[in-house]
């Protein structure tokens, strides 16, 4: 869990008393975590550390953005058929952007947007494979310097399954 304080001015944007929230809190494997040097496994192009259930199709990554397209190991055992991105540091590029192979990660979607972007800057159009997810130079997923968080999901059988669907509009559905 987690702890919410209240009575300073940044505070009261996350913990005030007339609003309503939700919080969505994983532990991906247990605590137990896996360094990638990309260098030394010649997974990815990027370092990171990893958190995955592979039975469950779930991984927490964190790396830290180099401003160049770029490779980050992602843990599990097939590729991730939902990608989340959160930049942590406090840049002004802290949206969380999100790309799904629904859309062939051709662009990116944003949790506080619910218009879809076709520009390559996030994922450089390209499926994640078995191993890695794509990152290009869009400082919202690999700002220099900056350190990131990503989640990434892939659909198991009788467990999860990551798609979309279009609403119709009507009370019925």
């Amino acid at each position: 869990g987690f702890t919410l304080t209240g009575g300073s001015t940044n505070a009261n944007y996350i913990n005030q008393s007339t609003d309503v929230y939700v919080a969505w809190n994983w532990k991906a494997n247990g605590s137990t975590t896996t360094t990638n040097d990309a260098s030394a496994t010649g997974v990815g192009s990027i370092d990171s550390v990893i958190q995955a259930n592979t039975t469950a199709g779930f991984s927490i990554v964190s790396y830290t953005g180099t401003g160049s397209e770029a490779q980050v190991a992602h843990g599990l055992s097939e590729a991730p058929n939902l990608v989340i991105i959160k930049n942590r540091s406090t840049s002004s590029n802290g949206q969380w952007v999100i790309g799904n192979t629904d859309d062939s990660f051709t662009g990116q979607i944003y949790f506080d947007s619910n218009a879809f972007g076709s520009n390559a800057g996030s994922f450089n159009n390209t499926i994640p494979t078995s191993t890695v997810v794509n990152i290009n130079t869009d400082n919202t997923v690999n700002e220099s310097g900056d350190s990131f968080i990503m989640y990434c999901f892939h659909n198991v059988e009788g467990y999860s399954r990551i798609g979309t669907y279009y609403g119709s509009g009507n009370n019925d559905g």
